[in-house]
C-alpha cells in the first residue's frame, strides 16, 4: 500500500506565482515602450494589497475615460531634468528632491501634478487591450477590467508621449521611476539614450514577507540608481541589479550625525507605518497599553501617524482606550525633521520606516517593534522588542545601563553604512 503524499504551498508562494503568470502575459512592447513594467504597480496592488472591488472599478472607469495632458511640461534643451510625481505630496519626499537639486549646477524641476487630464478614446487601443488582457490567467472579470484599464491608458500614454513631449536635457533624474508618470519618463528617456537616475526614499531592504513593497526594486528601470548607502546598494545588487549602476550617494538631506543621548524625559514618539501594516500598529497600541497599566512611571507616547493612516480612527481608539492622556497624537502637518529637532521626543519607537535610522542619526534611541508582518531591516543595535515584558527590559537599559546596552561605536558604524554618511556624492554624479 502507497501513502500518499501530499505538498501545500505557502498562499505567498501562490501568490507570488499568480503575479509571475499574469505579468508574463503582459510583456509585450510598443513603440518601444514595455507594457508589463508600465503595468507592474496596478498589478502589483491588484495581487499583493488585495484591493477591494470598488476601488478597482474607479481607478477602471478613471484610466478608461482620461490621461495627464503631457503637452503641460515645458520644453528641456540642456542641464538635468528633475521630476516630482503627482502620486504625492509629502514634504519630506520634496525635501529630498529639493535638497538634491541644491547639488547641481544647471537644473529644471517640474512637479507632474501640475499636469491636467483630459478625456480621450482611442477604438484602436481599446481592442489592442481588451485582445492582450481577455487570456491572462488567474484575473476574475472585475480584476480583468481593471488591467484591461491599465493597458489601454498605457497605450495611450506612450503615444502622447512621442506626440507632445519636447525634452532633451543631458540627464534625467526621477523621484521614483517604478511608477506613474515618471515612469513613463524614465522609458522616454531611455529610448532617446539621454542618461536617466532615480532616487531613494527610503532604506531598501530585499522583502520576503511583504512581496507589494518588493515593487520599489523589481521596477526600476533607470539607469542608475542612487541609493543612500552601502547596505541599500548591497541588498539591490543581491536581488540582481548591476553594481556598476547602483551608486551609494548618502544620505539625501542636510547631515549632521549627533551625539547619541541619553532620554532626558519620559516622552517618547511613536512613528507609525503606513496602512499597510495597520495591524502591526494597533498590536503595538495593545502592548503600549498594557505596559502603561503596570508601569508606576509612566511613558508618554506621542503617536505619528504615516499619511495614509486615518486620523479619525485613530483619535477613536485612544478616546476608548486611553483616558489618562498618556498616549496623544501629534501634529499631522510636522515632518519627521521637525519633529526630531523639536525637543518633544526623549527617545524612539518605530513601526517598519526607515525613521528608525534618521532617529539615531539626530541623537535619538529608537525601539522597533517586531511584528511577523513585516521584514526587518538591518539593525544598528539591540533594539527590538514585541511584548510588553521586552518593552520594559530596553526601558530600564535606556534610563539605567545607557552606555553599555546602546554602545555610540557600533550604532555610529551602523548609521554610516545604512545610510552614507557622511558622503554626498549627488553632485560628482549629475554635474558630470
Amino acid at each position: 500500500m502507497y501513502k500518499r503524499i501530499t505538498m501545500t504551498i505557502d498562499p505567498l508562494t501562490l501568490l507570488q506565482q499568480k503575479y509571475a503568470a499574469i505579468q508574463a502575459g503582459l510583456a509585450v512592447d510598443y513603440r518601444g515602450y514595455r507594457l508589463d513594467k508600465m503595468t507592474e504597480p496596478f498589478l502589483s496592488a491588484l495581487v499583493f494589497r488585495h484591493m477591494p472591488k470598488r476601488r478597482q472599478w474607479a481607478l477602471a472607469f478613471k484610466k478608461f475615460s482620461s490621461i495627464r495632458r503631457l503637452d503641460d511640461m515645458p520644453e528641456v534643451s540642456n542641464g538635468v531634468f528633475f521630476s516630482f510625481p503627482e502620486w504625492t505630496n509629502r514634504k519630506d519626499y520634496l525635501e529630498i528632491s529639493e535638497y538634491v537639486r541644491a547639488q547641481v549646477n544647471d537644473a529644471c524641476f517640474f512637479r507632474l501634478s501640475a499636469l491636467r487630464r483630459k478625456p480621450v478614446f482611442s477604438l484602436r487601443h481599446l481592442g489592442r487591450a481588451i485582445r492582450l488582457c481577455r487570456s491572462l490567467p488567474h484575473l476574475g472579470f472585475t480584476g480583468r477590467v481593471y488591467i484591461t484599464a491599465a493597458v489601454y491608458s498605457s497605450l495611450l500614454l506612450a503615444d502622447e508621449a512621442e506626440r507632445k513631449l519636447h525634452l532633451s536635457p543631458k540627464k534625467y533624474v526621477s523621484f521614483s521611476c517604478v511608477m506613474g508618470i515618471e515612469h513613463l519618463l524614465t522609458q522616454y528617456f531611455r529610448k532617446k539614450g539621454i542618461p536617466t537616475y532615480n532616487l531613494q526614499h527610503g532604506v531598501t531592504s530585499l522583502y520576503r514577507k511583504n512581496p507589494q513593497d518588493a515593487l520599489e526594486y523589481t521596477n526600476i528601470i533607470a539607469d542608475y540608481h542612487l541609493a543612500w548607502g552601502e547596505y541599500s546598494r548591497h541588498e539591490l545588487i543581491k536581488y540582481g541589479l548591476d553594481a556598476g549602476h547602483v551608486l551609494a550617494a548618502g544620505y539625501p538631506r542636510p547631515q549632521a550625525l549627533l551625539p547619541l543621548q541619553q532620554p532626558r524625559s519620559r516622552q517618547c514618539v511613536v512613528f507609525l507605518s503606513r496602512a499597510d501594516f495597520n495591524k502591526a500598529n494597533l498590536s503595538l497600541l495593545a502592548v503600549l497599553r498594557r505596559f502603561q497599566r503596570d508601569c508606576a512611571d509612566k511613558i508618554h507616547f506621542h503617536l505619528k501617524l504615516h499619511p495614509s493612516l486615518s486620523v479619525s480612527e485613530y483619535r477613536k481608539w485612544i478616546h476608548d482606550n486611553c483616558s489618562d492622556g498618556s498616549i496623544g497624537l501629534l501634529e499631522e502637518n510636522k515632518t519627521l525633521q521637525d519633529l526630531l529637532h523639536s525637543g518633544t521626543a526623549g527617545f524612539c519607537i518605530v513601526v517598519n520606516s526607515s525613521a528608525y535610522y534618521e532617529c539615531y542619526m539626530n541623537g535619538l534611541v529608537a525601539l522597533r517593534y517586531h511584528s511577523d508582518d513585516f521584514d526587518t531591516g538591518y539593525a544598528v543595535s539591540d533594539d527590538l522588542f514585541s511584548t510588553g515584558e521586552e518593552l520594559a527590559r530596553l526601558l530600564t537599559a535606556l534610563y539605567e545601563s545607557f552606555e553599555e546596552h546602546f554602545p555610540a561605536d557600533r550604532i555610529r558604524h551602523g548609521l554610516q553604512y545604512v545610510l552614507g554618511l557622511p558622503g554626498n556624492e549627488y553632485g560628482r554624479i549629475l554635474n558630470s
